[in-house]
């Protein structure tokens, strides 16, 4: 079984293979993505991914904001960053890594060890999340119920008095 499932973005077919036989023969599960667009389908369509890791410049949409696209619809997946160039830090959040290329194995497993513990912390937090959204719902709901049940009651010795007067 693999220890992670990682999706590699980056429009450098050299680098994309080489990172991708790095991770995958330490175990993990490796996905690719040639451009930004790819790696969206890819976590749209193939499941649960723990790690993107993603160039900052490519054509189409930067890294940057393929991270924004991968936090909006899969929150529980961790992100990195890698680049070749200079990287603007105001741009970039100061909890999201940055590998800079040319990188050694031992630092991209570092980070990608790190990303998974990250992504295993975010799973657990949006879990924890979803179960109090249902707990209060379900509180919501008796709420609702219990207003109208008042409502009702109180609506009765209204309607009998009315009744009476006429």
């Amino acid at each position: 079984m693999a220890v992670a499932r990682v999706l590699i973005v980056d429009d450098e077919p050299v680098l994309l293979r080489a990172v991708s036989k790095m991770l995958t023969n330490r175990g993990y599960d490796v996905l690719q993505a040639n451009d930004p667009r790819q790696a969206l389908e890819t976590i749209n369509g193939e499941g649960p991914i723990e790690v993107v890791l993603s160039d900052v410049l490519m054509p189409e949409m930067s890294g940057m904001d393929l991270v924004r696209e991968v936090a909006r619809i899969s929150p529980q997946t961790a992100c990195i960053l890698m680049t070749g160039g200079i990287v603007d830090s105001a741009e970039i959040s100061q909890s999201l890594p940055v590998l800079h290329k040319p990188f050694p194995m031992s630092e991209l497993i570092a980070a990608v060890v790190e990303a998974v513990a990250r992504s295993t912390n975010l799973r657990a937090e949006l879990r924890a999340s979803v179960e109090i959204s249902a707990a209060l719902r379900w509180e919501a709901q008796s709420l609702r119920y219990e207003c109208v049940k008042f409502v009702r009651q109180s609506v009765e010795p209204v309607s009998r008095l009315k009744r009476k007067l006429d």
